[in-house]
């Protein structure tokens, strides 16, 4: 069946079948592009924190500015 003539079948269909036809054509293309981009049995690197020291490093310098920046807003100073 050409685009054409899937055009005048498609055409005369009523606003719901027409997004439910819209809805399927999207699952099939979904499922397809899942199928391209992982293959069954294969491994894939993933990231992980583990030994991520430079990160814990950063995160940490980060949260120990924001704690004195915190503590430093709320001091008090003793009044006599």
């Amino acid at each position: 069946m050409s685009l054409i003539e899937l055009q005048s079948a498609i055409k005369p269909l009523p606003r719901l079948e027409k997004f439910q036809l819209i809805q399927w054509i999207m699952a099939d293309l979904a499922q397809e592009e899942a199928a391209l981009m992982l293959r069954p049995g294969a491994t894939y690197p993933i990231w992980s924190p583990y030994d991520a020291y430079d990160a814990a490093e950063t995160l940490w310098r980060e949260l120990q500015k924001e704690t004195n920046m915190y503590a430093d807003e709320h001091t008090t100073i003793p009044l006599y």
